[in-house]
């Protein structure tokens, strides 16, 4: 499924997905709250990454409920204690055979962005629902560079035509409510976010991503003095730029009344 360093996963992106996870997991959260979805809820968490959400959703959201937690790389979520009634796989979401009433709720966030075949696992996704269930899918849609800040642009300029290259559509997640409406689910919300760039750890997510292709960005011409400021921001408590934001998708499989 992954083919670049942005979508890896396991100990090696750590820290991107740690990133990630610390400043996104209340937006989702808050989704995966308003669900009306039965106590006893069959989960599947779609490339599952750090297992914050999938834990998260096992312990507190579904405690009487099954999480299946499914990554290519699950190196991160086996060397931690993950609740009992969370599994955790290793696999490629497309060997999960499509299977009459199997989930309840299907959630990916930051996954299908990467896949070349993103409309068919989304297709496959929806398929893994069962009468009544809720696909939830979060991706990032880039803004463009027209911010306060011009370092941000030139650095944002450099990795969004870095993404272009490894296959990565940051505008996708634009289209996943009329792709699912195509599948014959039903919307029931759109909710957006910001990514926040500024406020150090905890609140911005772009130090640590930026952090895991360095190397590349620099090999494609950005100045290391570029970065350097960069950086700087990313870690002041003053500083609020938003570079994306990120569109949450919920959509329900009719049939349950």
């Amino acid at each position: 499924m992954r083919t670049s360093k942005l979508a890896a996963g396991g100990i090696a992106d750590a820290e991107r997905l740690r990133g990630i996870a610390n400043t996104t997991d209340p937006h989702t959260r808050a989704v995966l709250s308003s669900l009306p979805a039965p106590s006893a809820a069959r989960v599947l968490d779609i490339g599952a990454g750090t297992g914050s959400v999938a834990s998260w959703m096992a312990a507190e959201r579904w405690p009487q409920g099954r999480v299946l937690a499914v990554d290519q790389d699950v190196s991160i979520m086996t060397r931690q204690q993950m609740p009992a009634n969370c599994e955790v796989l290793r696999a490629d979401v497309r060997e999960l055979a499509p299977r009459t009433a199997s989930f309840d709720v299907v959630h990916a966030r930051f996954v299908l962005l990467h896949l070349p075949d993103r409309d068919d696992v989304t297709a496959l996704a929806a398929s893994l629902l069962d009468d009544g269930g809720h696909l939830v899918v979060t991706e990032p849609y880039a803004l463009g560079t027209h911010g306060l800040y011009p370092v941000v642009d030139e650095v944002m300029d450099a990795y969004n035509a870095y993404a272009a290259t490894i296959g990565m559509d940051l505008h996708w997640s634009k289209t996943v409510p009329g792709l699912v409406s195509k599948l014959g689910l039903s919307v029931v919300a759109v909710e957006t976010a910001a990514g926040r760039l500024g406020g150090g750890p905890g609140n911005d997510r772009w130090a640590p991503m930026i952090a895991r292709v360095r190397d590349d960005l620099i090999a494609a011409g950005l100045a290391t003095d570029t970065l350097a400021e960069f950086e700087q921001l990313c870690a002041r408590p003053d500083v609020y730029d938003v570079p994306q934001v990120m569109i949450t998708t919920v959509a329900m499989k009719p049939g349950r009344s």
